[in-house]
């Protein structure tokens, strides 16, 4: 019989890494790295790219986040509303600029 020897013997398999975990991240890299390859933006995608970008999405989400718990805050509210986060992002210089861009 040819096979890998005796059922159960060796080491056990690890248990699987995600590529979010392994760059310390919060967003998913392999759904980002889904999405560029899908989009048709280039023919190949780097490694890196994926990883890269759910990087910079992450730290501009946590910016965006952390400005709406200080709107809460000045609003005296427990929670973040759209309005309040609408209203203070739009008064930062800083948004308002990439927002120009963007668009």
């Amino acid at each position: 019989m040819s096979g890998r020897g005796k059922s159960g013997a060796g080491k056990a398999r690890a248990k699987a890494k995600t590529r979010s975990s392994r760059a310390g991240l919060q967003f998913p890299v392999g759904r980002v790295h889904r999405l560029l390859r899908k989009g048709n933006y280039a023919q190949r995608v780097g490694a890196g790219a994926p990883v890269y970008l759910a990087a910079v999405l992450e730290y501009l989400t946590a910016e965006i986040l952390e400005l709406a718990g200080n709107a809460a805050h000045f609003c005296t509210q427990n929670a973040c509303s759209l309005y309040c986060l609408i209203i203070h992002v739009s008064t930062q210089q800083q948004y308002t600029d990439l927002q120009l861009q963007l668009n």
